[in-house]
């Protein structure tokens, strides 16, 4: 007579306890902090020079005029919270567990307002959506920032066009590529993130005296309606006219503006 070597029914129901608890073992460790887990790292841009002493309160501005600030529309590939790398020079990547805390051209609009109110060269600086009026409105768009391991040592490349518009004229008085190479020092997010913090802090220097100059050589007699961040030209409906730069679902101000005439 053959033994019966089935496994009763309690044994098949222990092993499928025991399959289930390793199972359960397995997923629960995909949420430690072990050292081969994998982590995501989120890095900050940051304005590395130390911010200006506040100018006195009496002391006039350098500008008279009231700044308005906005994003243009960056290019698809850097209009992301992704850490864009090349690793030959032609191909672009994302790092897999490496991001911005934030877009980089909305981050970079912030530090120029920043970066600009502190200099105190003009009555007052705000972003488009802020709701204030304003006479002048800088177009900050982002074209590329990017790490460059194609070479040694790498190097993180960065190119924003800023382009100056008067609101009262509709035209645009001055357009500026400004781009900046800085040295990464590891071959990593974290050394690309600590360049561009480098590489956005050389730009911002070179932005705030290229727009204050700008904003200074347009003459100072009123003629127009300043822009309002609220409904475009100040005094015009809410409904009357298309969405305001820099508004939610708006192009950026070099393609919408309406009446906008290049120099």
């Amino acid at each position: 007579m053959t033994p019966n070597t089935a496994p009763s029914g309690r044994a098949r129901r222990a092993g499928v306890a025991a399959a289930a608890a390793f199972a359960l073992a397995a997923l629960g460790a995909c949420g430690t902090l072990t050292s081969d887990a994998p982590r995501f790292d989120f890095y900050v841009i940051e304005d590395l020079r130390p911010a200006a002493s506040a100018p006195a309160p009496t002391a006039p501005p350098r500008v008279d005029r009231t700044l308005l600030l906005t994003t243009g529309a960056a290019q698809a590939l850097f209009d992301s919270d992704r850490i864009v790398f090349t690793r030959d020079g032609i191909g672009r990547a994302y790092y897999q567990y490496s991001n911005w805390s934030e877009r980089p051209a909305r981050r970079i609009v912030s530090l120029a307002e920043a970066r600009l109110a502190q200099g105190g060269g003009f009555r007052a600086v705000a972003q488009t959506v802020a709701g204030v009026r304003g006479e002048q409105v800088l177009s900050l768009r982002l074209e590329e920032l990017v790490h460059d391991d194609s070479m040694s040592p790498g190097v993180l490349r960065l190119t924003v066009i800023a382009e100056l518009l008067d609101w009262r004229t509709r035209t645009m008085a001055a357009r500026r590529t400004f781009t900046r190479v800085a040295t990464v020092g590891s071959r990593d997010a974290k050394g690309a993130a600590r360049a561009a913090s480098v590489a956005v802090t050389e730009l911002l220097d070179e932005i705030a005296t290229w727009t204050e100059a700008s904003v200074a050589a347009m003459p100072a007699g009123p003629a127009g309606p300043a822009m309002s961040a609220v409904g475009g030209p100040a005094g015009a409906s809410a409904g009357a006219g298309a969405a305001p730069i820099g508004s939610p679902g708006a192009a950026p101000a070099s393609v919408v503006a309406p009446g906008i005439r290049r120099p």
